[in-house]
């Protein structure tokens, strides 16, 4: 896969601006992973030698973006605390331009959620909205951001040298780790209202 200059220059145009949006705060996230995911296991502070083809990368990535993309549509509508629908609108877009870089049209159609992502995005809809929608929310999106970070991950264990698709992917990981400071702030604000 290839990935031409205004593709690349739109991913990291995307992938940066989240860094306006970061809350100023020096906290440390928590490295352990109660997820289950299906994802390889790489922890926060470094790699622990799992790796993944840039196929399987591209695959993975664009499955669990589209789950917080749904989840965050969701979140939208369901949100009440108004950070969390903040974060919603902007995980939404943030996940409609990684999906149209990766998969390089303007418009791509969701990728299909593995049964347990789908199991997850159904029982994320069941939950009232309200305070208990936006927790569950916050903890969803922790969850999917800590799977996104060990993709990104693998496949940067797995690349030597430079390209386009590593790039991207370590503009990601730096976005995914901004995101879960700023989602750590917010299950923090949520635990006081």
């Amino acid at each position: 896969m290839t990935f031409d200059p205004a593709s690349r220059r739109a991913a990291m145009t995307a992938l940066a601006g989240t860094a306006l949006l970061i809350l100023p705060t020096a906290r440390a996230w928590a490295q352990t992973d109660t997820s289950g995911s299906a994802a390889p296991r790489v922890g926060t502070a470094g790699p622990t030698g799992a790796t993944i083809s840039q196929s399987q990368w591209r695959t993975l990535t664009l499955m669990a973006g589209t789950y917080a993309k749904m989840t965050s549509l969701v979140a939208q509508s369901k949100g009440t605390y108004p950070g969390v629908r903040q974060f919603g609108r902007f995980e939404a877009d943030e996940q409609t331009t990684v999906a149209q870089t990766l998969t390089d049209k303007s418009d791509p159609p969701p990728v299909p959620l593995d049964p347990r992502h789908q199991a997850k995005l159904t029982q994320l809809q069941a939950v009232p909205a309200g305070k208990a929608f936006d927790v569950a929310y916050v903890a969803s999106q922790i969850e999917g951001h800590h799977e996104l970070e060990r993709i990104q991950q693998s496949f940067l264990n797995a690349v030597p040298g430079d390209g386009n698709a590593k790039h991207i992917a370590m503009l990601a990981r730096w976005s995914i780790q901004q995101h879960l400071v700023m989602l750590g702030d917010l299950q923090t604000m949520l635990a006081t209202v």
